[in-house]
C-alpha cells in the first residue's frame, strides 16, 4: 500500500507543479503590451506606455493593468505550485516497503 501511496503522490505531485510552473512562467499580455510573468513581473513597458501616452495628452493606466493581470494568474500557479512541490517531497520522502519487506 506504500507503494501506491508514493507512486500517487509523486504523480500528483508533479502534475501539480508542473501545471504551476507552466501557468507562472507563461507571458502575461495587457493591452498588447508584454507585462512578464505570473513570477517575474516586469511592467517596465507599460510604464513606458504610460508615459508616452501622458506625454501624448493621453491618460492611460496599463501599469496598473499589467499589475493586476499579473496578479490575477500568480494566485493560481503558486495555488498548484507549492502544494504539488510539497507533495513531491513527501512522496521522495515515504518509505518504498514492498511485501516482502513487510512479512520480514
Amino acid at each position: 500500500m506504500n507503494i501506491q501511496l508514493k507512486h500517487l503522490a509523486l504523480i500528483l505531485g508533479g502534475t501539480l507543479l508542473s501545471i504551476g510552473l507552466l501557468i507562472g512562467f507563461l507571458p502575461v499580455k495587457q493591452s498588447g503590451i508584454g507585462c512578464g510573468t505570473a513570477f517575474t513581473g516586469q511592467s517596465d513597458n507599460a510604464t513606458v506606455s504610460d508615459l508616452t501616452s501622458a506625454m501624448m495628452g493621453r491618460n492611460q493606466n496599463t501599469a496598473a493593468d499589467c499589475e493586476d493581470a499579473i496578479s490575477s494568474r500568480r494566485v493560481p500557479a503558486l495555488a498548484l505550485t507549492i502544494p504539488g512541490a510539497l507533495l513531491l517531497l513527501v512522496g521522495v520522502g515515504m518509505p518504498s516497503r514492498t511485501p516482502e519487506d513487510v512479512r520480514a
